[in-house]
């Protein structure tokens, strides 16, 4: 099938290692796998300075689609990588070829309510699809309030990662361990637990405050904490780590995905505070290197962990819990590597890219024969 891909600029966000590979990048790859002919959209007119694209735009980017030297696609995907962003191209330019118009929408960050504006932007957003692709069950319960009455054109999938790039970079795992144990004189006999995540706002300050305080309760083990936070706000996270009786705390700085993934490729435990469904990647690739999470029981680590089997997931926001939990691996090295042998079979079984390209592709090929162009779908 003949896909147009789009991603306005506007849906640009900066990059984190914790959003993993690029989305957008992933979806591309997947579809093209199972054979579908993707063609990334270029409004000729739209960089950051210039205005968003008006009718004449959408018009000249219709004519080149129509254009007898390239067959028009059969199915259109715009990928929004903020839930406010806007799409002022695919919903149009679908309607003028009379193909499918697919949103693949990112989810509002943890704990920002939306505003009546905003609510009201995603609402008119969503309505205009003919199917939305949903990588988090959190996603498409917020979208199905939004929408009540078109829950039949939410597609729900499973977040996926690129499981044998993770495979290589663990098979560096002993050489890896060595030079972060000489960099950062490290114990390397002693389980390493790694805690990542961004330091930008005041709500990640609070969740390294519980990893701080969590960690205090477990000092008197043998350990070693690495922490790795990314953000402007990265020093007041490590002063957090300062009051800590026994200073088992060494910290790490992150450039991109490949630096975290090489760096849980030397750890034992992974440590995943955070309420966020844009972390599902970071998540599922700390388990695809073999390490047990330990993380809040929410729906977002519900989705891409196997609680009790390949991690641990504690009360939401309770430092004892948090504790808990990491002293119960500490303590017990046999559940422990029982978690950690079970972990990539979890991720290589049901999330990576090669098992869920192919339910991708299907949703969207029944889209495609749901479609009747002048009216929204109901998907079987």
């Amino acid at each position: 099938m003949r896909v147009a891909f789009y991603e306005p600029s506007e849906a640009a966000v900066a990059p984190s290692p914790f959003g993993g590979r690029d989305p957008a990048d992933l979806v591309v790859s997947a579809l093209t796998a199972c054979g579908h002919d993707l063609a990334r959209v270029a409004v000729p007119s739209l960089d950051e300075r210039a205005p968003p694209p008006g009718p004449a735009d959408v018009a000249a980017l219709i004519d080149r689609l129509r254009s007898p030297q390239n067959p028009p696609p059969e199915l259109w995907i715009t990928s929004l990588r903020a839930h406010d962003a806007v799409d002022p191209v695919g919903a149009a330019a679908s309607a003028a070829l009379g193909i499918p118009y697919v949103l693949m929408p990112s989810i509002p960050a943890a704990g920002r309510e939306l505003g009546q504006d905003s609510a009201g932007h995603l609402r008119r957003t969503l309505a205009a699809a003919d199917a939305t692709i949903l990588f988090a069950s959190a996603q498409a319960e917020l979208f199905s309030q939004l929408l009540p009455d078109h829950g039949d054109r939410l597609v729900l999938l499973p977040p996926f990662i690129d499981f044998g790039r993770v495979a290589g970079v663990v098979s560096r795992r002993a050489t890896l361990r060595t030079a972060l144990s000489l960099q950062h004189r490290l114990s390397p006999d002693v389980p390493w637990l790694i805690a990542a995540g961004p330091t930008s706002t005041d709500t990640h300050l609070e969740v390294w405050q519980l990893v701080a305080r969590a960690a205090v309760q477990a000092s008197t083990l043998d350990w070693q904490l690495i922490v790795a936070g990314n953000g402007p706000r990265r020093a007041h996270a490590e002063d957090l780590f300062r009051g800590s009786p026994r200073r088992l705390d060494r910290h790490v700085a992150l450039a991109g995905p490949e630096d975290l993934t090489a760096l849980l490729a030397t750890g034992d435990i992974f440590l995943w505070p955070f309420d966020d469904s844009e972390g599902s990647s970071t998540v599922l690739e700390a388990q695809a290197a073999g390490l047990p999470v330990i993380g809040p029981r929410n729906s977002s680590m519900l989705d891409v962990v196997a609680n009790g089997q390949t991690g641990m997931l504690a009360k939401p926001d309770n430092i004892a819990s948090f504790a808990n939990a990491i002293t119960f691996m500490l303590r017990h090295p046999d559940f422990r590597r029982g978690f950690a042998q079970k972990a990539p079979q979890w991720v290589g079984a049901n999330f990576d890219i090669n098992v869920v390209a192919q339910r991708l592709s299907d949703a969207l090929r029944r889209v495609s024969d749901a479609f009747r162009p002048g009216g929204q779908q109901t998907l079987a």
